[in-house]
């Protein structure tokens, strides 16, 4: 009885430690999760996706790519902040935000990704907010 128990526990010894001194194959970048985070960085714009996706990546020790993931979340955050102040500078009349609007709407045209978001993200804000509509001379309306 005594042997058998002294195997067992021999046995669960060395389960535990190859278990624990193993080369981890989860920190492996397979060809699946790297075409799963390939997809990711070229087609995928949701944020929140980007981000649970990079916690995923991370807690299967790939920081490398989480990093990249959760950096392209901020880029497209960062991107919805500043849609809404560039089109209110353009409707002010500022000729550089004119411009800067006209070149993102040729980049997107192109086929850029980000451009695409950009011109998804102002269109977005102008439907929520539409201009006023102007007097004749082009005054504002007053609210009565």
């Amino acid at each position: 009885m005594l042997r058998l128990l002294l195997a067992g526990g021999v046995i669960a010894g060395g389960l535990w430690w190859h278990h624990k001194h193993r080369s981890p194959q989860h920190a492996m970048l397979t060809p699946q999760r790297a075409a799963i985070h390939g997809h990711l960085m070229g087609n995928e714009f949701r944020p929140d996706k980007l981000e649970h996706m990079a916690n995923l990546f991370g807690q299967e020790g790939l920081p490398a790519q989480a990093k990249e993931l959760a950096d392209k979340a901020g880029q497209i955050r960062l991107q919805a902040k500043m849609a809404p102040a560039l089109v209110e500078r353009a409707r002010a009349c500022d000729q550089n935000a004119m411009g800067m609007i006209a070149a993102i709407r040729e980049q997107a045209k192109a086929g850029d990704p980000r451009a695409q978001v950009s011109c998804a993200l102002m269109a977005r804000y102008c439907e929520a907010h539409p201009m006023p509509e102007l007097g004749p001379v082009g005054e504002k309306p007053i609210a009565a």
